[in-house]
């Protein structure tokens, strides 16, 4: 269960990414930024996957896709590129998540365990990898991939 628990903690810190870019945007344009938190109530893993996966999904799917295709209509480069970012970079926590549910729901929460040391998160996007050395450069947004952070 640590490694799905790590995998959450890497989402997290990727969601709170892309909430300050998305924030900083709105700023500039004039915007208040109000923040609510939710109490969130934790489940049981696999549920927690399911809820996770389809959130990942709905945001790759839909939400994300609109934002782009509306900010590429009025041409706003740079809601275009946080939005395309947040996008490309949710993909993978979409994958991760999928492949975690697959692995509890098959063969018991211990092989998750044993897939992966940590993750690594990008600063700039919030791209997720479980991979320690798959490039040298963010492939969503560019940054170095010595500045990503690793999330135990």
């Amino acid at each position: 269960m640590a490694r799905v628990a790590c995998l959450f903690r890497g989402a997290a810190i990727a969601e709170q990414i892309h909430s300050d870019n998305h924030g900083r945007i709105l700023r500039q344009l004039g915007g208040e930024v109000e923040i609510t938190p939710h109490p969130v109530n934790s489940g049981i893993t696999l549920e927690n996957l399911r809820t996770a996966v389809a959130g990942e999904v709905f945001e790759v799917v839909i939400l994300y896709a609109s934002f782009v295709e509306l900010a590429r209509q009025r041409r706003d480069v740079v809601v275009e590129r946080a939005c395309t970012w947040a996008l490309e970079s949710e993909k993978a926590p979409a994958r991760l998540f999928k492949e975690a549910m697959a692995r509890v729901e098959s063969e018991g929460e211990e092989s998750w365990i044993s897939l992966a040391d940590g993750f690594y998160v990008c600063p700039g996007s919030g791209y997720t990898t479980e991979q320690q050395r798959e490039a040298d450069r963010c492939g969503v947004c560019d940054c170095p991939r010595n500045r990503f952070g690793i999330i135990r």
